[in-house]
Formats: structure tokens, C-alpha cells, sequence
């Protein structure tokens, strides 16, 4: 799927420019992978691409930001976790 390989790709050119320290173009390459794994419904690379800009933004020494970046990763983490697992009602 060419989505999911820009996506990779995105989220290596990000790895990338963070090492460099060009940090705007790290969340530029993340913004474009995020908007790519919407688009696709992968909430999986959502959540992998949102923890890496939590990361960006601590480093950058922006806690708020980076905080809600950890947290909307973990809530996506838990929806892919609880996907697929049985409703129970309490009927009995």
C-alpha cells in the first residue's frame, strides 16, 4: 500500500530532522504522516507518529503540547487495544 510506505517515510525523514535538530521540519514530515494514517483509518501509525511529536515538543521544551501529544497517542493506543473485544452488557 503507497500510503502506508509514505507514511514510513515520513516518519524516517521526521526521525531525521530531529537528530539534525531542524525540529519544525520534524513535525512538519509527522504532520504529513498523521494526516496520512487518518485519511487511511490506521490509528496505529496515528498513535506512533502523535508519541513521536510528544517527544519533539519535550525536547523543544513545550511540556502542554508534548503532554497532549502523549495523551491523544495513549487514547488511541487503548481503542486499537479494546477493538475487537466483546461488548459485555451485565445481562444475564
Amino acid at each position: 500500500m503507497p500510503e502506508i510506505q509514505a507514511i514510513v517515510r515520513y516518519n524516517s525523514e521526521a526521525c531525521r530532522a530531529e537528530r539534525e535538530g531542524r525540529l519544525d521540519q520534524a513535525m512538519l514530515s509527522l504532520a504529513m504522516a498523521l494526516r496520512l494514517a487518518r485519511e487511511i483509518d490506521r490509528p496505529r501509525l496515528e498513535a506512533h507518529s502523535k508519541k513521536h511529536m510528544g517527544r519533539i515538543y519535550a525536547r523543544a521544551g513545550r511540556p502542554e503540547e508534548a503532554e497532549l501529544c502523549f495523551r491523544m497517542a495513549l487514547r488511541l493506543r487503548r481503542v486499537i487495544e479494546n477493538q475487537g473485544r466483546p461488548c459485555f452488557t451485565g445481562g444475564g
